[in-house]
């Protein structure tokens, strides 16, 4: 990408889709020595460990390209409230957002193309 952008004189773009959730992570952060472990595993903060493993990847991936001078930029983005299978096991949460979240909830389909969207967008 690096050098396309170069070549082509047209900027590259990463998006990587994050959530509010990186707020979530377990209380030391990401678990490096624990990744497969499944002894005081949560699937809450082993989602919000995720997101935050993508924010940081995104921070440092930045980082990197900025002092390479390359053409690239990396944006992470939080898509907003998705109706997904995260939340299958909370009955009454998941039945909150079948009956009232779809009035502010988006579908996958929504966030796709938003995502889509932002990809495209220019910084001018």
């Amino acid at each position: 990408m690096k050098v396309t952008a170069i070549e082509s004189g047209i900027e590259g773009r990463v998006v990587i889709v994050a959530s509010d959730s990186y707020k979530h992570p377990y209380r030391e952060g990401i678990r490096f020595d624990k990744i497969n472990d499944e002894s005081g595993y949560n699937k809450i903060f082993a989602y919000g460990q995720s997101k935050l493993a993508n924010i940081l990847h995104s921070n440092l991936l930045s980082s990197n390209l900025k002092e390479q001078d390359a053409k690239v930029t990396v944006n992470s983005l939080h898509p907003g409230a998705v109706v997904t299978n995260i939340m299958r096991h909370w009955y009454f949460v998941n039945g909150m957002l079948s009956t009232l979240g779809k009035f502010f909830v988006k579908g996958v389909e929504q966030v796709s193309f938003g995502s889509f969207f932002f990809l495209f967008l220019s910084q001018d």
